[in-house]
């Protein structure tokens, strides 16, 4: 999962050019750009039956991702939309994810930042032979 989601950082680092950071780094949110930056965490992980493959097993996988966008609140929530619409979900959509769900933009008053988060899935097959299981 952690895989997945240095990809996807590093897609859209590329795609936004504005600062992108996985969920679990260790950068408070109050170092982090005063202007806008993105955020991405999992969601969930559903893992079906392996199957066999010929060199071993594979899991197919459904990872869900959460993408969240936080902007200043003094800055209109179009600014989030536009970074959302205009690159993030298309640059996801082109490396394979299906969007899930978009939520409602809401202001979170503790880190003085309008978020608006988006759900998206990637489907796959993870190969055990590489971790030796």
């Amino acid at each position: 999962m952690r895989e997945l989601i240095n990809e996807v950082v590093a897609a859209l680092q590329e795609a936004c050019g504005g600062e992108v950071y996985p969920g679990f780094d260790a950068v408070p949110i109050p170092r982090k750009s005063d202007r806008r930056f993105t955020v991405v965490e999992a969601e969930r992980l559903q893992l079906d039956l392996p199957f066999p493959d010929g060199e071993g097993a594979v899991h197919p996988f459904a990872a869900f991702l959460r993408i969240s966008v936080l902007v200043p609140m003094t800055v209109p929530v179009s600014v989030a939309e536009e970074l959302l619409y205009g690159s993030i979900l298309p640059a996801l959509e082109s490396m394979g994810a299906v969007v899930c769900e978009v939520q409602p933009a809401l202001g979170d008053a503790k880190l003085q930042r309008t978020v608006l988060r988006a759900v998206v899935r990637f489907r796959g097959v993870w190969d055990c032979a590489v971790c030796g299981e």
